[in-house]
């Protein structure tokens, strides 16, 4: 059911384009084939990628596809949006909305090339605006998927930031290298036991601390509790003179308390005779690239209204809870619940208030049921719930029993209290079926079953497979 929603493939083709686009090896090449895979798998006609500079009308160029399928590399042009308003409409761009004009469209030259729509959506890395991602149909004359656009622009902003500071990142770690003994970058040195012998004023700062409180503790000290272990046997590896790969993601604790996420490089400090006397290591900070890198995460895994795993997220919880009951034989439960009567509240309240309501059915569902459960957001007022190990039919239908009670319970925001029920299908595996897509399928059927009294849970009756949603069947 999922694999034919309408959104699907589009889904399927950004998370595509974000892995490759991810795997260039710079801000340019990134931006060049950016550009490429907007026009050949997105199907947009003409692309420019924009870049903001001081004046905020002024734009830079970087890369575009013009009218004869060709890139133009448009590095260090200026540009101007050429209206006050089409100024204050690009300015003023949220990062859920594309600005669209039809008429004349023309080259980068300013000649007229032919008449279309154009659109144009903004580059954002979190809550800055760093640029714009530009579109027209002057060729297809089709029209333009703006939600496309919005979600791509999205992604490849992130993408933007991510790539300069992984370039910054390694220029960094280059002359690390050639200038380890007087560069100024974060650095100590450790004896045999772990024990910090010295540590430079930019180590020290970055965990806040002064050099004294540091020297001649334990570097594990420092370490986040969960993984001194490993770091333990690492180090003592290390030392031993094993060669090891580079350890990368190892979180330090400031003196705060606040996490700090690292990459280190560890080089042996030996003495005349070649023994070795100890350790030096380099730090690099590399908390904020991580934290870029879960915003993409996020982005492909994630449901943008609720947080909750998106379909691709769930799909992979399914498949591998499918895999793992099938080594221990056991058993589990997919749920897909539908909201009674939503509709109502979107028509009556707005849809401002229905999708704050699907935020709170979303945090009710996630604090009803175990952290080991998969609660996701289908589409619309449709949920998803994957809940492994259950033993038998009566445990799911428990379960189902308590979110039917709980979701009758009212939603209090906003100086409102909401009531609203719900209508539960259930499948369990292996019983009614034995792949994702038919457990999906059974579930959505045993939902419209429920749904012809509401407020009530159905499981799969196998008896009534054959019969269309609607009719009524039996428990």
């Amino acid at each position: 059911m999922i694999n034919n929603h309408p959104y699907h493939k589009e889904l399927v083709s950004l998370l595509a384009i974000n892995n490759e686009l991810s795997r260039t090896k710079s801000f340019n090449q990134l931006c060049r084939r950016g550009v490429e895979l907007a026009h050949d798998r997105l199907g947009f006609d003409r692309i420019g990628i924009w870049f903001k500079g001081k004046n905020p009308a002024e734009i830079f160029g970087s890369f575009g596809i013009d009218e004869n399928g060709k890139i133009r590399d448009e590095r260090g042009t200026k540009g101007y949006f050429n209206t006050d308003e089409i100024k204050h409409e690009i300015r003023t761009l949220l990062s859920s909305k594309v600005y669209q004009k039809k008429g004349i469209l023309r080259n980068n030259l300013g000649a007229v090339v032919g008449k279309g729509e154009w659109a144009c959506a903004v580059l954002w890395c979190g809550k800055k605006s760093i640029g714009y991602i530009t579109v027209d149909n002057l060729l297809s004359q089709k029209p333009i998927n703006t939600r496309l656009l919005i979600l791509y622009a999205s992604t490849f902003g992130h993408l933007c930031s991510l790539k300069k500071t992984q370039e910054a990142l390694q220029k960094s770690e280059e002359r690390f290298r050639e200038l380890w003994e007087n560069a100024p970058v974060a650095y100590h040195t450790l004896d045999t036991n772990g024990i910090i012998t010295d540590v430079n004023k930019t180590e020290a700062a970055m965990f806040g601390y002064k050099q004294k409180e540091m020297i001649s503790h334990s570097i594990f000290d420092f370490i986040v509790p969960q993984q001194r272990r490993e770091a333990k046997k690492r180090f003592l590896r290390k030392i031993a003179g094993k060669s090891l790969s580079e350890a990368r993601n190892r979180t330090y604790l400031r003196k705060n308390g606040t996490p700090i996420m690292v990459s280190i490089e560890d080089k042996l400090d030996r003495d005349a005779s070649g023994q070795i006397i100890g350790m030096r290591t380099t730090l690099t900070d590399i908390t904020n690239q991580k934290k870029e890198e879960e915003v993409i995460r996020r982005l492909a895994y994630n449901d943008t209204l609720t947080g909750l795993p998106n379909r691709i997220l769930f799909n992979e919880h399914l498949d591998y809870e499918m895999a793992r009951a099938v080594r221990r034989k056991q058993k589990f439960a997919v749920m897909l619940l539908d909201l009674d009567y939503f509709k109502r509240i979107n028509d009556t309240l707005g849809h401002g208030t229905g999708d704050r309501l699907l935020k709170h059915v979303g945090e009710r569902l996630v604090s009803l049921l175990r952290k080991s459960d998969t609660v996701s957001r289908m589409s619309g007022d449709e949920f998803l719930l994957l809940l492994p190990e259950m033993e038998n039919a009566k445990n799911a239908q428990a379960i189902a029993r308590k979110i039917i009670t709980t979701m009758a319970e009212p939603f209090s925001f906003n100086g409102y209290a909401l009531r609203i029920t719900a209508s539960i299908g259930i499948a369990l595996y292996p019983r009614d079926g034995l792949d994702a897509e038919t457990l999906i399928k059974n579930a959505d059927t045993a939902m419209y079953a429920a749904k012809k009294t509401r407020n009530a849970w159905k499981r799969f009756d196998k008896s009534a497979k054959s019969k269309i949603p609607g009719q009524k069947l039996r428990n």
